[in-house]
This record gives structure tokens, C-alpha cells and sequence, in this order.
């Protein structure tokens, strides 16, 4: 009996350029994790709502004001992941709009 790239895999297949490094590979795992498996899956939200990076295990979360709330709940959950080290949460503001009600 021969063995099926089933028995064998454990995750889904990712293309990688060759020349990548395996912090890059690690760095893109975690990515498209949270954006596949908790941004979409879980919280049925756009990912575009919230920009997604990696650098060694710090992942930044970017988002808009109207989903800094989902952002935050998205934040707790990848605190827990393996491989995260830190997570970072930045809202940014559209250029002209006031903040803390100034205006």
C-alpha cells in the first residue's frame, strides 16, 4: 500500500517562493491563519477591515475606528496562537477626521 500526501500532510498547502526564509514562511502561516480561520471563519467579518502583518512573531492588527471593536476581540484570541510573541493593535483615523471629539 502506498502512502497518500493525506497521510502525510498535516496543513493545507502553501506556495512559497524559493528564495523564502522560514521565518517568512512562519510569518505568512500566521497571517493567513488569522485572517482565514478567525477574522472570516469565526467573526463572519470582511478582512479588509482589518490589515493583517507579521514580523517574528509580533502580529499588528490595523484597523478603521467602525471595526476597532471586532479588531480587539480579534486580538485576544491571537494573543493565544503559537508563534505569536506579541500583538500589537493600531486604529487609524481617515486624514481630516478629529479624534476624542475635537473638530
Amino acid at each position: 500500500m502506498s502512502a497518500r500526501v493525506a497521510d502525510v500532510m498535516t496543513t493545507e498547502v502553501m506556495a512559497v517562493r524559493v528564495d523564502a526564509s522560514f521565518k517568512e514562511i512562519a510569518a505568512e502561516e500566521i497571517r493567513r491563519e488569522i485572517t482565514d480561520k478567525i477574522i472570516i471563519r469565526e467573526y463572519h467579518a470582511d478582512p479588509a477591515l482589518v490589515t493583517v502583518t507579521v514580523t517574528n512573531g509580533v502580529v499588528t492588527l490595523d484597523s478603521t475606528p467602525e471595526a476597532a471593536i471586532t479588531g480587539h476581540k480579534i486580538a485576544d484570541e491571537v494573543r493565544h496562537m503559537e508563534g505569536v510573541v506579541a500583538v500589537r493593535e493600531r486604529v487609524s483615523h481617515p486624514p481630516g477626521e478629529s479624534v476624542g471629539g475635537e473638530g
